[in-house]
């Protein structure tokens, strides 16, 4: 509930959905709403973030002040998206994660900046793909229980370095690594850096 003092958004399509818990915490979000799609409806996006270089990315998009003063950081990251696709990653500069859904494609994207303090956790079995900024958020998805990997837990309580993206502390929920690009397609995973 806290992650959602400013309301709930829901898309859905088929068998695609995304939901969207508002938190306004900059100028440029008060106001907007997510899941945010292009004009083609192919890509929807959602973010949490704060995106240091916004005048960066403006620019490269050929974006006047005036239009930019508009935007939410979301909203540019949706311009990004749709100029760019996956090479957006690499111009990421801020307290980014994101996640795109290509309707037509059929793939999602999970991004997280290189240097982003906010988490995006996934889940994929055969049958579903979830992800959320929490792994708490997961337990609603049908078949995946809380259960600690006890492995994981042991192996950094023996003094093992805490390597996010292998696996998470729960069974089944990874993480998204800082820089890194998770792919995932009818049902594959990919990451790329």
């Amino acid at each position: 509930a806290y992650r959602s003092q400013d309301g709930v958004a829901l898309w859905h399509e088929g068998t695609a959905g995304l939901v969207h818990c508002h938190f306004w915490t900059t100028p440029e979000q008060t106001g907007e709403q997510q899941p945010i799609c292009d004009p083609s409806r192919r890509y929807w996006l959602t973010a949490d973030a704060r995106l240091d270089n916004r005048d960066e990315i403006a620019a490269a998009l050929g974006l006047e002040s005036i239009e930019l003063s508009r935007l939410s950081d979301a909203e540019l990251l949706a311009r990004g998206w749709e100029r760019w696709g996956i090479d957006l990653s690499d111009r990421l500069l801020g307290d980014i994660s994101l996640a795109v859904w290509d309707s037509v494609g059929g793939e999602l994207a999970l991004i997280r900046a290189p240097l982003s303090n906010r988490p995006l956790f996934y889940s994929c079995s055969r049958d579903c793909v979830s992800f959320a900024s929490l792994p708490s958020a997961l337990f609603v998805t049908p078949g995946l229980e809380p259960e600690l990997d006890m492995e994981r837990v042991a192996d950094c309580l023996a003094g093992g370095i805490y390597q996010p993206g292998l696996r998470s502390f729960f069974r089944g929920v990874s993480s998204v690594p800082h820089g890194h690009v998770v792919l995932i397609k009818n049902g594959t995973v990919r990451m790329t850096s």
